[in-house]
Formats: structure tokens, sequence, C-alpha cells
């Protein structure tokens, strides 16, 4: 039996298709925003949880600063009164793997390094002599030595007479981004970029992949310490700029392993020709009162980290004395070498 369609019944069966469609095309809009939602909901989550996490290793960088603190002060209130005073790289505020090595705290942990800033160069107050020595050491050489330590001069003496390789407002104004020449002291070591010659392969160092190798000297500089250098912790390349020579600086180092110098005049005793002790005694100190201070905390289980840098320098007498805060880095960041100022003392 055969049975005829209707116009009605046509009709009817071509709404139905495109009810059906538009169902579809619903359905499909549903869950292409359901979709896009929970993808910006997860974003939105995730986000939470990353400023939840930065927060929570910011706070333990803290912890990390707040321990260095302890120990710094403690070092000076531990030691004998009316004894004689000297800092040496075996003392606590130093070498204490228990109060700074992965410290674990809450959900985390904390690692700190401290620096001691007077076993570095004076950058605003070295002569040009260890200056030369100090680069040249680190790998550069010939004119463009020539050109770094007569502009370097230039940079932080008071006038706007240039050296014969040097540079002053004349040739800072000409570049492309003109600007002047300080003719001041240095504020910080990133300021070295800003005088002729000086690039961030000289001042950080570069494996030398392509290019010239350096090996960097922005470790062995500083602008916080008070001038002086203290001969229990500087490092061989900064004796070595001071102008120690070869021999003199391996007998500093191999005495430091035994026993500290306790004062200056000590120093005579390592010397090669002891009339040289007079020129020495200006640059020397066995104290330090100014410390860079290096701590990272980080989450357990997370790959975020919040590294925290503080100068401190400790005012008053050794045992009721307090830190000074000399500059504060919240967030600081690698150098392009892959470090932040900081080095290994030496053996």
């Amino acid at each position: 039996m055969r049975f005829a369609l209707t116009s009605n019944t046509e009709h009817r069966i071509s709404d139905r298709g495109i009810a059906l469609l538009l169902v579809l095309w619903a359905m499909t809009l549903i869950g292409v925003l359901a979709t896009s939602s929970a993808s910006s909901m997860r974003q939105e989550v995730r986000a939470v949880s990353n400023f939840k996490e930065e927060a929570e290793a910011y706070y333990l960088a803290i912890g990390g600063v707040q321990r260095a603190m302890v120990e710094l002060l403690n070092a000076d209130r531990n030691e004998e009164p009316n004894s004689i005073q000297y800092d040496t790289w075996q003392e606590t505020w130093k070498t204490n793997p228990e109060a700074y090595e992965d410290v674990p705290l809450g959900r985390g942990s904390y690692r700190v390094t401290v620096v001691d800033e007077e076993s570095k160069l004076p950058l605003n107050r070295a002569t040009p002599e260890a200056l030369r020595r100090l680069f040249e050491a680190s790998g550069v050489e010939g004119v463009a030595l020539d050109t770094i330590v007569d502009s370097l001069q230039d940079w932080r003496d008071p006038d706007n007479f240039h050296r014969i390789n040097g540079a002053e407002d004349d040739y800072y104004l000409s570049l492309p981004v003109p600007y002047r020449a300080k003719n001041g002291d240095f504020d910080s070591l990133e300021e070295l970029l800003l005088v002729k010659g000086m690039t961030p392969e000289i001042l950080y160092g570069s494996r030398g992949e392509g290019e010239k190798r350096y090996k960097g000297v922005v470790h062995a500089l500083t602008v916080d310490g008070m001038g002086g250098v203290n001969i229990n912790t500087a490092p061989a390349e900064v004796l070595s700029a001071l102008g120690f020579n070869g021999s003199e600086v391996a007998r500093i180092l191999e005495r430091r392993k035994e026993q500290p110098f306790r004062q200056q005049n000590e120093v005579r005793t390592i010397l090669t020709n002891p009339s040289d002790f007079n020129r020495f005694l200006p640059l020397l100190q066995v104290r330090s009162s100014t410390f860079r201070v290096e701590a990272t905390g980080k989450v357990e289980g997370s790959g975020i980290r919040r590294r925290v840098v503080a100068i401190f320098r400790k005012e008053g007498s050794p045992r009721f004395g307090s830190l000074l805060v000399i500059r504060w880095e919240d967030n600081a960041i690698l150098t392009p070498s892959g470090h932040v100022w900081s080095f290994a003392p030496p053996a």
C-alpha cells in the first residue's frame, strides 16, 4: 500500500530537520563556550596558584636573608671582649651549611650565600694600576685595555678633560643615544657599561664561543665597600690587582689556611721586599663591615623561585651593633654569566 505525502507532511519533516540542525549548532556552540570557559578558568587558577607560590618563595627568601643577618651579628657578639677583631672566610657568617644550604621552611626551602664586599677591589678608590692589572688578568689587552682604564678614570674624576685614550662629554654626546660623563663616583657596577670600551662580555665574562674569552670582573669589584680590602678574604685576583706578586699571593693564601692576619703589619712577613709594606698599608684591612646577602626561596614541587639580594653594613660596637641596609633588590635576576655577582671563597 502506498501513501502519498501531503504538502503539510513535507513541511513538518522539513521543520523537524531545521530544528535538529539548530539544536546541533546550539550544542556545538555551548560546547565551544564551555571549553573556552574551562580553559580560561584553568588559566586563572594557574595564575592564582603561581602568584601564591611566588609569594611563598619570596617570603622563604626573606627568611634566608634574616637568618644571614642573625649569623652576621652573632659572629661579632660571640667574640671575646677586648680581643683583636678580624674577619675571615672561616667564620660562621660564611661557613654554616645548616643555616644556609637548602634549609627547609614551611612548604619549601631557602639557600643563602654571603659575600664579603671588602674582599673586592673598591671601584671608586682603586688606582689606575690596580684597575689595569684586574682587567688585564680578565683577558682585556692592547688598545681596549688602555681605553677602559683611561675612560673609567675620566668617568669618575670631576673635570671634563679626557685622558689620551679616555672619554668625556664630547664623546658620549656624539653617541646615537647621547648622555654625559658622570664626573663622579659609580653608584652601581652596571654603570660601568656606560663607560667607553666596556661591554657586557668584559664585565660579566664570556665563554669565548665565537668571541674573545673574558673571565669577567663583576665578582671582583664593589661600589659598597668602605675603601679598603680585607687581606683575610680577598681572592687571588684581587690581591694581584693590588700589586702583590705571584709568590706573595701564594704565601698569603697559604698563611690564611693556617692562621688569619690579625693585624695589617703582619703582611710585612710575606713580602719579598719588606720595604713595600708602606705602599700596601693604606690599601689593606683585616676587618669587614659590608656584606652582600643573596637568598633564593623555592616552593617544594614547584619550579618557581624568588631571589632577594641585600647589602648590609655593620654599625656600632661589635657586641651591640646593628645592620644598616645599603641596598635591597626584591627580585634579583641572574647576570649574563649565570650568577648574581657572587663567587666562592678562595681556597
